[in-house]
């Protein structure tokens, strides 16, 4: 079964802090974290990276998105989540977690959730200086496996 693939944005520091935060906490078999960057570059090379099928499939599902306007995530059963609805759904990977995000994991939680999630995403490097968050650093299991 193919597993949720969370884009995030490497140049962010919140961007990647809140990644690494999730790839600490989630089975990897259920949720992967793939720079943007790496789609980025591999859709300009029209190239997929070898063996990987799922990054391949996410690159067709997000070809032709502004990437860096909002979190992309393709989940296992191929739908694809933006904004609230992609954090919603990787949340729900996290145990201890899981359930307090499907509680607003539905059509009205994602109306309610999205206007905060823009004015976040709008002041991303912002609050990440804010918090002390570095600009550039590592997230593990942002792999391509």
């Amino acid at each position: 079964m193919r597993r949720a693939t969370m884009l995030f944005d490497a140049d962010c520091g919140l961007c990647t802090h809140a990644a690494a935060w999730l790839m600490r906490r989630a089975a990897p078999e259920r949720l992967r974290a793939v720079p943007l960057q790496v789609v980025e570059v591999v859709a300009a090379n029209r190239n997929d990276a070898p063996g990987d099928d799922d990054l391949a499939q996410v690159r067709q599902e997000v070809e032709g998105r502004d990437l860096r306007a909002t979190l992309h995530l393709a989940t296992a059963d191929g739908e694809l989540r933006t904004g609230a609805a992609a954090v919603l759904h990787a949340t729900r990977q996290v145990p201890g977690w899981r359930h307090l995000a499907r509680l607003a994991d539905h059509r009205l939680g994602h109306a309610l959730l999205e206007p905060a999630y823009r004015v976040v995403a709008a002041n991303r490097n912002r609050i990440g200086r804010w918090l002390g968050i570095e600009q550039a650093c590592t997230v593990p299991g942002a792999t391509l496996r």
